[in-house]
């Protein structure tokens, strides 16, 4: 009974998809991995903090019109790790002509092994039992992919350019700025001439996390990503829990038969 919930409070999860087209909602999921990820193992990484990022967007069609989408993440991590997420989407237009916000929240608590998840529709709340390290259970707890800066190249390759930007400050952090630059030659994905994308990336050394960015490719459009607001030190600590009045609902996964975890 507790799983199906789980699915059903997914679902309301997944009506927030058709707003945004696969550019976005991989941009939207990573943005959100890397601030998780900190950036790095360092002490300064795990910093207490709350921000609010704000990601626009806008991609131009061949007539000229232009298609404009923003999606607005607040973040917040504590000294114990805890970090909060909350983000702000605009559903597609419903039965009574209007658009409609939905905000996705999600809590995780690396001490207590927890994910507490809910949403702006319902008053109920998912609260995930992580499992010890290496143990087999029959649930597979959702992963995020870590965020990569750039792409890899095993040698040298001219279609892809590196350039430091130096230093700047954004919304009162200090942030080192990286471009990168890859052309894709004619006739590679079928294009009768080179396709230039740009991403330039500004992260922030003290904290750990990405402050802007900005990817630039004529394929898909134009995304920024920036810190909107920045509060340095321990978060308000109400944030770490469900709202009052939500019920919330208590998920650990079953653990294999030691024949079935063997396998």
């Amino acid at each position: 009974m507790r799983i199906s919930r789980f699915v059903c409070v997914l679902a309301g999860f997944a009506a927030a998809a058709p707003l945004l087209s696969a550019q976005d909602a991989a941009v939207a999921v990573s943005t959100i991995a890397g601030i998780q990820a900190g950036g790095g193992e360092s002490a300064q990484a795990k910093l207490p903090y709350t921000a609010t990022w704000t990601q626009t967007s806008v991609q131009t069609l061949a007539d000229g019109n232009t298609i404009t989408r923003q999606i607005t993440t607040k973040f917040a991590r504590d000294s114990s790790g805890r970090t909060y997420t909350e983000t702000h989407n605009m559903l597609p237009v419903g039965q009574d002509g209007q658009q409609h916000e939905i905000v996705l929240y999600h809590i995780f608590d690396p001490v207590a092994r927890t994910s507490l998840s809910w949403n702006s529709n319902t008053k109920e709340a998912n609260l995930f039992h992580q499992p010890a390290p290496g143990a087999a259970t029959s649930v597979r707890l959702p992963t995020m992919p870590l965020q990569a800066d750039a792409p890899q190249t095993a040698k040298p390759n001219p279609d892809f350019q590196h350039e430091d930007l130096g230093t700047k400050n954004v919304a009162g952090i200090n942030a080192k700025g990286v471009r990168y630059t890859h052309i894709i030659p004619a006739g590679q994905v079928g294009n009768d001439q080179p396709i230039t994308v740009v991403n330039e990336i500004w992260r922030s050394t003290e904290y750990g996390l990405v402050v802007q960015s900005i990817n630039d490719d004529p394929r898909t459009g134009k995304t920024t990503r920036e810190v909107t607001d920045f509060e340095p030190g321990d978060p308000d600590p109400s944030l770490f829990r469900a709202p009052d009045g939500y019920s919330v609902h208590e998920i650990t996964p079953r653990p294999l038969p030691p024949l079935a975890a063997a396998q």
